[in-house]
């Protein structure tokens, strides 16, 4: 099996990905039957991938992905997106295999070992982790959207409106930090606190996936894997400027189950943490951007 990617300094201890899968199953009152069922259906470059407990978090990681390039002088930097938690694998993989049909599974299965697109696969499983065993998910909806437009996934709970959503992996906002602070870090200078990051990134070729339709029938919104605090102010006056007839809520979270939502009638919020088995929270916004911005 191949090294980890990362200085040995980092690695406290070294693993498999079915080892740890059993480990996490254990955790989550799974079998380990369930915990190979997921083992065996990986591809084998995940199967195989360096397994490694890190010493600074104590998380289990695997090493997928390349590093982040087009960076000033050239440099490559690697982080936690190359070297994901085994859990959040773990997690997508057993949505995954829950939710979707065989032949839905083969076809996001086959998209998982694609080292430049891993991380979004995986996370476009996050927002049905939590749902309840009651409600259907339908991923990857035709016929929904503006002009035929697929959409990620069509949630219908038991009781209440669906939801109509999008899930969006961003990793614009690190890549933009790095920019800002590496030509003085390069130098030798101390680098300052990059700005607040600009909220319309996070909402690039969103609103115009969705209809017009009213809330009170069907919430549409997106669901935004994040790694950076957003400017509150910033955030919620850019979500208010756009079409309130398309898009309805936005999600901002990552593996964790707390996410920070926004919506247009403060009545939603709590109905969609039920429905995503999550907990509101402002873990992904600042109130004033002093800070770094880093969420993890």
């Amino acid at each position: 099996m191949a090294e980890p990617n990362v200085p040995l300094e980092f690695i406290l201890e070294r693993s498999h990905i079915g080892g740890v899968f059993r480990e996490i199953a254990a955790k989550l009152g799974h079998t380990d039957q369930r915990a190979e069922r997921l083992t065996r259906i990986l591809p084998e470059s995940l199967r195989t991938a360096p397994v490694w407990r890190d010493r600074l978090t104590n998380l289990w990681r695997y090493d997928y992905g390349p590093p982040y390039d087009a960076l000033p002088g050239g440099q490559l930097v690697l982080g936690t997106t190359q070297s994901p938690e085994v859990r959040s694998l773990y997690r997508s993989v057993h949505a995954a295999e829950s939710r979707l049909g065989s032949e839905e599974l083969l076809k996001w299965l086959a998209r998982l070992p694609d080292p430049a697109k891993h991380v979004d696969v995986v996370v476009e499983m996050r927002p049905v982790v939590g749902l309840a065993a009651s409600a259907n998910a339908h991923f990857e909806v035709t016929g929904h959207g503006e002009g035929n437009k697929t959409i990620d996934w069509l949630v219908e709970p038991k009781a209440g409106r669906p939801l109509l959503l999008d899930v969006k992996n961003r990793i614009t906002d690190p890549l933009d930090h790095l920019r800002q602070v590496m030509p003085a870090m390069q130098a030798g200078r101390n680098p300052g606190k990059p700005n607040a990051p600009d909220p319309s990134a996070l909402f690039r070729n969103t609103v115009e996936k969705f209809r017009p339709e009213s809330r009170l029938a069907q919430l549409q919104g997106v669901w935004i894997h994040t790694e950076i605090k957003q400017d509150r102010n910033r955030l919620t006056a850019y979500f208010r400027g756009l079409d309130a007839s398309r898009l309805h809520f936005a999600v901002l979270a990552d593996w964790d189950d707390d996410a920070t939502i926004l919506v247009r009638d403060e009545s939603d919020a709590p109905y969609l943490e039920k429905v995503f088995g999550v907990m509101g929270s402002s873990r992904f916004v600042a109130d004033d951007y002093g800070d770094s911005g880093t969420v993890l």
